[in-house]
């Protein structure tokens, strides 16, 4: 269109549709301004309260966890220890065995070297010593 050539009824009805269509399309887009920010809002109120308590959650799994891993690293070094504990345990009991078994090697030679003919022969002939003595005592017991 030539502006120009228009008459000044013409351009103010030009005007007038140009300004109603501005007026519909300020109108759809405060429209959907609103709807948007209704939206944002609805969705922040809904949203923000179970994400506050998905993070409150996983703050209580994370200190449960680390309280775990504190409560497993403690658990290794005792664990540790007792079976650092367990071998010197095991140690001492190979070095008692091995005394002893020393020991007992000694004493089973000892008992292998008693002639116990001989002995049975000494206690056989104290016992014939010793006998007529215990008759002759005897003899002067008053009952």
């Amino acid at each position: 269109m030539n502006y120009e050539e228009m008459t000044e009824k013409e351009l103010l009805v030009e005007i007038l549709k140009s300004e109603k269509s501005n007026a519909r399309g300020q109108r759809i887009t405060a429209i959907a301004s609103i709807i948007m920010a209704a939206t944002l809002i609805i969705a922040a109120v809904i949203i923000v309260p179970k994400l506050l308590d998905t993070v409150s959650g996983l703050k209580t799994a994370v200190s449960k966890a680390d309280t775990l891993i504190s409560d497993a690293s403690n658990s290794l070094d005792e664990l540790d220890k007792a079976v650092k504990d367990i071998d010197s345990m095991v140690g001492n009991v190979n070095d008692l065995v091995v005394t002893n078994t020393d020991n007992l090697n000694e004493a089973i030679v000892k008992i292998n070297n008693i002639d116990f003919d001989r002995l049975n022969k000494a206690i056989k002939d104290l016992s014939d010593t010793v006998e007529p003595f215990a008759n002759f005592f005897n003899t002067f017991k008053f009952d």
